[in-house]
């Protein structure tokens, strides 16, 4: 098999993204690339070993995996196998198994047509059996890792859906916001879907997010995971407080705290304490890869269901593109991909283009999404949050721009500007 395609430094680099990134990645690279695709015998035993790590749950790196070895094969791998980490350029799997998983193929279609070949020549064959069976395996090949549902299996995942929802006997199948026209009009946020906010800067998208948060974690318990690409923990943190206790920013941000304000921070302290909530800093420039391998890790650990990112055009992409709208694109693509994958109720904020600002009092529309139309397609759930800041009512309004399986429209809300909280409209 000398003379087939083969892709064996991207086979040696993608055991070195395991060695070197950990549990995740090894967890992403078994996914994406079958055993049998791999050329090399020493691979194909480096990934099983890992593939056994993975199962138990052990750290994955350098020494573990050379004790793994020693354990299940015996002696130590090949002086090429350790030193794999060196084949390493980008660390997504990705970037290796789609090269990989080409060679595996061309292999498999060469192997098929060769057979087909031989078969060909012999006079006992049936000449249109030969064709059919080549056809069939060359087909098989092609669409290898299309997922695609049989009616039966379909159907028993179909009612599962529909009993649980029917078990929820009115409760919402989502996560509530506690903005109760929205939760009528969507479910709640679903899980396994990827929602979106879209707005201009200083409209509140990093508000409404923290409202957001402070019911479903902070009062309704739910493990809760935040990447803050827009401020510091610690800001965020005052901006939970400021809006679940109630005590005005200005007064926290001049420190100028009174008797009741210090009360309400020792209350908020203990509800802080208890709540299950993961904020992760992610101003030192956490890139798209690594996030979402963040996400599986803590979802596997400490059961997250609701995860929350601001924002989405900071977050840094796994590879530099000439054009800005292919590193969004790929990066909403991802984002779909792992709230899928992990069965989270996925919420990212998004900046809006400057069209809304050139005509004054314009609503926004989903083609403001800036940078990439692709976030509005990877989306299952779109909200517009449109106000006018020189408005003395405060009014603002949540538009439904998009939801994949419900009705579109428009939720009408105040903004308490002193709490920096979206509330009900009476």
């Amino acid at each position: 098999m000398s003379d087939f395609p083969t892709a064996q430094d991207s086979e040696l680099a993608l055991v070195g993204v395991c060695l070197l990134c950990g549990l995740d990645a090894a967890e992403l690279a078994l996914r994406l690339v079958p055993l049998d695709h791999l050329f090399r015998d020493d691979v194909r035993q480096s990934m099983g070993v890992i593939e056994g790590m993975v199962s138990k749950g052990k750290t994955v790196d350098a020494v573990s995996f050379a004790q793994a070895w020693k354990e299940s094969l015996g002696g130590l791998p090949g002086v090429e196998i350790m030193a794999s980490p060196e084949k390493v350029g980008p660390s997504d799997p990705k970037y290796y198994a789609e090269e990989i998983n080409r060679a595996a193929r061309r292999r498999q279609i060469i192997m098929a047509t060769q057979k087909a070949q031989l078969r060909a020549k012999d006079e006992r064959e049936n000449p249109e059996q030969v064709a059919t069976d080549l056809e069939a395996e060359l087909s098989a090949r092609v669409d290898h890792g299309i997922e695609i549902s049989a009616p039966i299996p379909a159907l028993k995942s179909f009612l599962g859906d529909m009993e649980r929802r029917y078990e929820l006997q009115g409760k919402r199948s989502g996560l509530c916001t506690g903005f109760s026209r929205l939760d009528a009009m969507t479910d709640g946020l679903q899980f396994g879907e990827l929602a979106v906010i879209g707005a201009r800067p200083s409209i509140g998208k990093t508000a409404i997010m923290c409202n957001m948060v402070e019911l479903v974690c902070l009062t309704n318990h739910i493990p809760t995971l935040i990447f803050t690409y827009e401020m510091s923990p610690v800001a965020l943190m005052r901006r939970l407080f400021c809006g679940m206790c109630q005590v005005p920013m200005g007064e926290i941000r001049a420190g100028r705290l009174t008797e009741i304000s210090f009360s309400k921070l020792t209350q908020f302290q203990s509800i802080y304490r208890d709540a299950p909530i993961h904020i992760v800093n992610a101003l030192s420039g956490v890139n798209i890869t690594r996030l979402c391998s963040v996400i599986r890790q803590y979802v596997r650990k400490h059961g997250v269901q609701f995860v929350t990112v601001d924002y989405l055009q900071k977050i840094p992409p796994a590879e530099k593109h000439e054009k800005r709208t292919y590193e969004i694109g790929a990066t909403s693509g991802q984002l779909k991909a792992v709230a899928e994958q992990t069965n989270i109720s996925l919420l990212v904020a998004a900046q809006l283009s400057r069209e809304p600002d050139k005509d004054k009092g314009r609503r926004p529309r989903l083609s403001d999404l800036a940078d990439s139309s692709q976030i509005e397609r990877d989306s299952d759930l779109v909200i517009l949050l449109h106000r006018d800041k020189s408005d003395p009512e405060h009014n603002a309004e949540l538009i439904v721009a998009k939801q994949r399986d419900g009705e579109v429209g428009v939720v009408h809300v105040n903004f308490n500007p002193a709490f920096m909280k979206f509330e009900n409209k009476l």
